[in-house]
């Protein structure tokens, strides 16, 4: 059995979110106080963490990341001012909604290296009745979400 597209997408997508986020990390405005860190069991759709640092120490804040990769461009859509993205399954929302940890969504481009990025907990509440039929949901996310990733390290 040989590896599914979506994993090859996924793999590349956590390599560049890790990548751009390592590289803000770096500059000056961060001065290193972001720390991600990958979860390789990915059972619950979260790919990794991102720890906050004030002047190089810790400070307890944690946010969970979950990343969702697409090959293609990230388009807009013509009506609104966001982006929307598609596959969001009921134990994505079932993890949000426990409230221990915020949960951020980065929706990633590998296409042309574009994040977007929205608190899936401000999203969800507890107002998406998990109990239904459904199995899964589109969020939009808003284009003053967007982080994009530095070419050429400037």
């Amino acid at each position: 059995m040989g590896r599914e597209s979506t994993h090859v997408i996924e793999t590349k997508s956590r390599q560049l979110f890790a990548q751009m986020l390592t590289e803000f990390s770096s500059s000056i405005v961060a001065q290193g106080d972001l720390l991600f860190r990958e979860i390789s069991e990915r059972d619950y759709g979260i790919d990794g963490e991102v720890e906050l640092f004030h002047q190089g120490e810790p400070t307890g804040r944690i946010s969970k990341i979950q990343i969702k990769g697409t090959d293609s461009a990230i388009i807009p859509l013509k009506r609104e001012d966001c982006v929307s993205c598609k596959n969001i399954t009921k134990s994505n929302i079932r993890y949000c909604q426990q409230r221990n940890y915020p949960v951020i969504l980065v929706y990633c481009s590998n296409a042309d290296k574009k994040f977007y990025y929205i608190d899936l907990q401000s999203v969800f509440h507890e107002k998406i009745d998990i109990n239904s039929n459904k199995e899964s949901w589109t969020i939009r996310i808003p284009l003053k979400k967007q982080l994009m990733k530095r070419k050429n390290g400037k």
